[in-house]
């Protein structure tokens, strides 16, 4: 084959941003499940024995909370949830670390600061330049210590506790935070991650068109890694679902609005696994009992019970209630599942008003219940959004007390909206001289999408196993194909990383060879001699290479014969003096022995035309 002669490579797929190639069977799920553990949280089965498959990379366990300025930092104590003062004091959360790290999961931990007794005071406590710098420096050394991947900040005391008067205040002192704590996170190799309040749709006239708009995201998005959108506690004091598809849509999609494509990657939007089961109310607020019992009657018992999906599951047989009587529904609009039964003897009271003074009278009463769950099943629902607004994830509350078929079920999702291989061909010379510029060329492809207008990336190394020297950068056209020029310097084998996409992994070959030959001249100091006249043929060998063998032939009766080996100089030339005797056409060449990986290189040929 001449030197210009071209090979083809077809490459396989490259399973993330490292430059080893790898093959690829089956997609596995996307991993696009987190959530969020208790510090005395036993992690499910499937998360400690890796049979996630892949669906979950991350999990928030509650590790630290903000007990007031002189104790800003505390790891929770798992028996009584008191402060201790140590990152290192607790074996149950290193427990708990270490069986997620067994099954390939990375640990966040989280920071809260939900003490009803130190409203407001998280906020004043970072107000000052001073307080953030020492704070995220004790976050980030106690982060280090603790052996997580990240840190997730769970401040809900400003949305709930603090009172909006002081929004205005602590949005800058949270957005100061959050840039000073993600610099030292990230130059640790650690990650951070900001939980807040999903907010109502934006129809609200606040400064940012979003209910809880102190949290900025649009501000902190560039700084933090994940942005987990509480999307949950949609009904609280009255029945109503927990956290209604349709509010989790509008909250999902002014999110990407807020932050913009180049950080939507980073949303993960929440998704309860719990229920409440309330005292059902007319529309006037007022209890639903049957007809016997009097107006104004309120029950003993509190407003609501919270229960885990398996228990608002077994209730319901439990009262009766089932799809078949019509008392149990799935409801299309919330994707929860919702139902009513009738508690009987319930002790409660009611007013009697005699004499202008309103006294309580004891009374029992049959009282209708509502229950509203969000399971499995309203968790596969929310997972569409993921697809819909090409988002990080779902963020769920919380895994521990998910049902069996939890795992199961959103990995088969995460399989249908797995990201796709990328394949790449190569072409490239097989063969080329030292200092010429060559094509080096990538054809990328894949199932879900043509890789147009991706980032591509040329890298060299001397074998296959010694990538790499970036080369150059470049994109893809709206074909997938790219092409770099390159001087050839050496053997050596050359990749094209073709970047990845929501849809695409990236992909880059297993590496395609050019072998070298040397650029080896030939030439006389007069091409036209008479005869008798001493002429000079010279050679000059790129690179010098120490050791390289150059033989002189000539070519006698239409062969060529080893007349002379010549040594080189130190800047790789070589020649030797000739004198014609007679008047013909005479012709030389030089071929320099293959060395130091150059294959063995024939000069062109030198014509002396000799003259009288």
């Amino acid at each position: 084959m001449s030197a210009l002669t071209l090979g083809v490579l077809v490459v396989v797929t490259l399973g993330g941003p490292a430059l080893t190639a790898n093959a690829v069977d089956a997609p596995t799920p996307r991993p696009y499940v987190s959530g969020w553990l208790y510090q005395w949280s036993i992690p499910p089965a499937d998360l400690v024995s890796a049979q996630h498959g892949g669906v979950t990379p991350e999990v928030n366990v509650f590790w630290w909370f903000f007990d007031g300025a002189d104790r800003p930092l505390c790891t929770f104590d798992p028996t009584d949830g008191s402060c201790l003062s140590t990152v290192s004091s607790n074996n149950t959360l290193r427990g708990i670390r270490d069986s997620l790290h067994q099954g390939g999961v990375k640990v966040f931990g989280t920071i809260t600061d939900m003490k009803k007794n130190r409203a407001g005071q998280l906020s004043a406590y970072i107000a000052t330049p001073e307080n953030r710098e020492i704070y995220a420096q004790k976050i980030t050394d106690w982060a280090v210590q603790a052996g997580v991947d990240g840190v997730d900040l769970d401040w809900e005391n400003f949305a709930w506790r603090d009172g909006s008067s002081t929004w205005a205040n602590t949005r800058v002192r949270w957005i100061e935070m959050i840039k000073v704590l993600g610099a030292k996170l990230h130059a640790q190799n650690l990650e951070l991650s900001a939980t807040v309040p999903g907010d109502r749709p934006s129809i609200y006239s606040d400064p940012t068109g979003t209910l809880y708009w102190l949290y900025a995201w649009d501000v902190i998005a560039p700084f933090v890694d994940r942005l987990r959108l509480m999307a949950y506690d949609y009904s609280f004091s009255r029945p109503g679902p927990i956290g209604p598809q349709f509010f989790a849509d509008q909250v999902t999609a002014d999110a990407v609005a807020a932050v913009g494509d180049i950080n939507a990657s980073k949303i993960w939007i929440g998704v309860a696994q719990y229920g409440r089961d309330w005292w059902a109310r007319t529309d006037q607020d007022a209890y639903v009992t049957d007809r016997t019992c009097p107006t104004g009657w309120v029950p003993n018992e509190p407003a609501f019970d919270t229960l885990v999906p398996e228990g608002a599951a077994t209730r319901a047989v439990t009262v009766g209630a089932t799809v078949q009587n019509g008392r149990l529904t799935w409801d299309t609009d919330a994707k929860e599942w919702t139902y009513y039964y009738l508690q009987r003897n319930v002790a409660g009271k009611f007013p009697v008003t005699a004499n202008g003074t309103t006294t309580w009278s004891a009374q029992t009463c049959n009282a209708k219940r509502e229950v509203w769950y969000s399971d499995t099943r309203s968790a596969v629902a929310r997972s569409a959004l993921v697809d819909k607004y090409q988002i990080g994830g779902i963020a769920v509350w919380n895994l521990t007390d998910i049902q069996d078929d939890f795992y199961a079920k959103v990995g088969a999702y995460g399989r249908t909206i797995a990201q796709q291989p990328t394949t790449v061909t190569v072409t490239a010379p097989l063969v080329s001289r030292y200092g010429r510029t060559i094509t080096v060329t990538a054809q990328s492809a894949s199932s879900r999408e043509i890789p147009g207008d991706s980032v591509a990336t040329l890298y060299w190394g001397p074998t296959v196993d010694a990538c790499c020297t970036k080369i150059a950068e470049g994109f893809t056209d709206s074909t997938g194909k790219v092409s770099f020029t390159a001087t050839v310097q050496r053997e050596g084998y050359w990749w094209i990383r073709v970047g990845g996409s929501w849809w695409r992994l990236p992909g880059i070959n297993e590496g395609s060879l050019t072998r070298a030959r040397f650029a080896v001249t030939a030439s006389a100091t007069n091409l036209a001699p008479k005869v008798g006249q001493d002429v000079r043929i010279f050679t000059v060998i790129q690179p010098a290479a120490k050791g390289t063998k150059v033989t002189m032939q000539k070519r006698i009766k239409g062969e060529w014969v080893n007349v002379r080996v010549l040594a080189q100089s130190t800047g790789g030339g070589a020649s030797a003096h000739f004198t014609p005797r007679v008047v013909r056409e005479i012709q030389f060449r030089f071929i320099a022995t293959s060395a130091n990986s150059y294959l063995r290189t024939i000069s062109p040929v030198v014509t002396l035309a000799v003259r009288r």
